[in-house]
């Protein structure tokens, strides 16, 4: 008992030293608030991030004997979620969301809020842009305690013990245990670029430094990450005046007034960028008076000088070529949309018998096979039969064109769509039996298949409309046709029109 009394008077003396110590010149200035209505605009504005001072605590409490912060053990049963995913992380830039205050039961809670705060900056320029460049995760980090401290010397049992009021700056929220935090998201996500904490609290607060940005679930939560990313990923100075501790040569502050000179010079005079002088520090110059990085909300976005910045930061930390397409035993393949984990069967193995699989897995990534490449097996004089996975939507234009020694397909029911020319000059079939999904025909489709004898058509959904004009033109005077009873007449009409020659058969079934 008198042990862990005189922990707690050391810990909470230690804190008031590196609190008295830092003052200003370490930690940011206040997340000021302007009240609505304060003004004309009514807006909010964000000070600028303050220097961690965890890594100093830590290295105090071991000189004092005292147990280590958290951040040596990390929990490894936490489930992750992919938000957002363009491409390979070793190739994008990785963006990981975790939750401190947030209990086993509110994890539900923490995903919504995650979720919208990735959604909301892949939708802020000039981030909607290269959503091909970035990933998102969420880390559903547990916490016991729902919410977290006030105040430091009243810390809660949260699981980076996060805490507003550092530094007794009311609204500044960190965690402060900020080696778990960084030990966390790498064991998980070892390519992040960012970390973001969302903080289970409703009041208005944040902060930002080398380790995170991070918010709490009030309102304006998605508007302060943004802000706070643009540090981060840019390396942008605020463009309000925020101390003479923060003035520093960055992209979009300067000391440098000459319109020849300023290294926004190729901008000046497009969508409001000059040089415009700081309040209270008028030699230094900032490119614009209304940019996210000195006001927050919607309607504030990045000038032109920040967006181009956060778009080369981005390209510096993604890869320009990223990884499209792999070959594995069944074939070779390309990814169509990493984020649903799509990929196009483009061309087969030498294998005569060929098996489009239903799943690949690449790079430890499980893709659906979900379409086939136009031309995947054009002129393919190997290939005898093809077994489709489901959810082949489309045989598309040419896709087994001259495959002379094709004699067995079945084509999977999901498909709708068969493009121009797909089976032409397919010799070795014998017979085909169309889907009764299928509601669009192309040109020519199974022209010059000589030994085609029997093509059931189980569709009843076709339309002239969605028929092309020569659909079935070049079609073997050998062949039968069957389609559904019910269907008959007007099918007949409808072929005839769209290039059936009269010799051909039509029956019903």
């Amino acid at each position: 008992m008198k042990k862990n009394l005189f922990k707690t008077i050391i810990e909470t003396l230690l804190i008031l030293v590196i609190i008295l110590g830092s003052q200003r010149s370490s930690f940011a200035m206040e997340l000021g608030v302007k009240e609505p209505n304060a003004d004309s605009t009514g807006h909010y504005e964000m000070f600028p991030d303050y220097v961690d001072l965890i890594p100093q605590y830590q290295e105090f409490r071991n000189s004092l004997g005292l147990d280590k912060l958290s951040g040596s053990s990390v929990i490894t049963t936490f489930k992750t979620k992919e938000l957002y995913v363009s491409g390979f992380d070793d190739e994008s830039v990785v963006f990981v969301i975790m939750g401190d205050g947030f209990t086993k039961s509110e994890q539900d809670k923490f995903n919504n809020y995650a979720q919208s705060i990735a959604d909301y900056i892949l939708d802020t320029p000039p981030y909607d842009s290269m959503k091909d460049h970035i990933n998102f995760y969420a880390v559903d980090v547990i916490s016991n305690y729902s919410g977290v401290a006030h105040d430091p010397y009243d810390m809660k049992d949260t699981y980076f013990r996060s805490t507003y009021n550092t530094s007794g700056i009311d609204r500044l929220l960190y965690p402060t245990d900020t080696s778990r935090v960084t030990a966390t998201a790498s064991y998980y996500f070892p390519y992040y670029d960012q970390i973001l904490v969302l903080v289970n609290d409703e009041k208005y607060g944040g902060g930002g430094g080398s380790v995170c940005a991070t918010g709490s679930i009030n309102y304006l939560s998605t508007e302060i990450m943004v802000h706070e990313i643009g540090h981060s990923f840019g390396s942008l100075a605020d463009e309000y005046y925020a101390g003479p501790q923060y003035l520093r040569e960055s992209p979009n502050m300067t000391q440098e007034s000459s319109p020849s000179k300023v290294k926004w010079k190729s901008f000046l005079k497009f969508l409001g960028i000059g040089i415009y002088p700081y309040e209270t520090a008028y030699n230094w110059y900032r490119p614009s008076q209304n940019c996210k990085m000195r006001y927050l909300g919607k309607e504030y976005p990045y000038c032109k000088v920040c967006e181009n910045q956060i778009k080369l930061s981005l390209k510096q930390l993604s890869k320009e070529n990223k990884a499209t397409s792999f070959t594995d035993s069944a074939g070779k393949f390309k990814i169509t949309n990493f984020n649903k984990k799509y990929v196009e069967f483009v061309k087969p193995s030498n294998s005569s018998k060929v098996k489009i699989p239903t799943y690949v897995t690449y790079k430890g990534r499980r893709f659906k096979v979900k379409s086939l490449s136009s031309k995947a097996f054009y002129n393919n004089k190997t290939v005898t039969s093809v077994t489709f996975p489901s959810g082949i939507s489309e045989i598309p234009k040419a896709c087994f064109k001259n495959c002379s020694k094709l004699t067995s397909i079945t084509l999977p029911s999901s498909v709708k769509t068969i493009g121009s020319e797909a089976f032409y000059g397919c010799i070795g079939l014998k017979s085909l039996t169309i889907p009764s999904k299928v509601e669009k025909l192309g040109n020519g489709v199974w022209a010059k298949c000589k030994n085609l004898k029997t093509l059931k058509i189980s569709s009843t959904v076709l339309s002239s409309k969605n028929i092309s004009s020569k659909a079935f033109s070049n079609i073997s005077s050998k062949t039968v046709i069957k389609v559904p009873k019910k269907k008959l007449s007007d099918y007949k009409k409808i072929f005839k029109k769209k290039g059936l020659s009269s010799k051909v058969k039509i029956s019903g079934y």
